[in-house]
C-alpha cells in the first residue's frame, strides 16, 4: 500500500477541510500537533465537501494545549464519500470558532 500523505498549518480564517474527495478512501494514521495555550478539537467527515457546522462528525478528537495528538489506527474506513476535517477552539459538533492562527499542525495519512 503508497500512503498520501496531506499535511496543513491550521489558519484562522476556517474551520473546514476537504483532504480526499476520493470515493472509498481510507484514515492510516492522524498526527495533529498543537503549540496553542489552550485546546483544539479534530472532526473528521465522512465528506467530499467542506465541513459545515452542524454536520456529524464520524470521528471526533481532542488535540491537548502545547501537545501532540497522534493516531495510528491501521486502517479506518468509513470514508465512502471522501476524507474532510474541521478543527475548533470547541468541543460541540455546532461549534464554529476557529483556533488561533498557525498554532495546529494537521499531518493525515491516507
Amino acid at each position: 500500500m503508497t500512503l498520501t500523505p496531506f499535511s496543513a498549518i491550521q489558519p484562522a480564517t476556517t474551520t473546514g477541510v476537504v483532504v480526499s474527495s476520493n470515493p472509498n478512501d481510507q484514515l492510516v494514521k492522524l498526527e495533529c500537533f498543537n503549540v496553542g495555550a489552550a485546546a483544539a478539537f479534530i472532526k473528521l467527515y465522512n465528506k467530499a465537501t467542506t465541513p459545515v457546522p452542524g454536520d456529524t462528525p464520524i470521528l471526533r478528537y481532542a488535540i491537548p494545549p502545547n501537545g501532540m495528538l497522534v493516531v495510528s489506527p491501521g486502517i479506518v474506513g468509513g470514508f465512502t464519500q471522501g476524507i474532510s476535517y474541521r478543527i475548533t477552539a470547541g468541543i460541540a459538533d455546532s461549534h464554529d470558532v476557529a483556533v488561533v492562527v498557525d498554532t495546529v499542525i494537521i499531518n493525515i495519512y491516507r
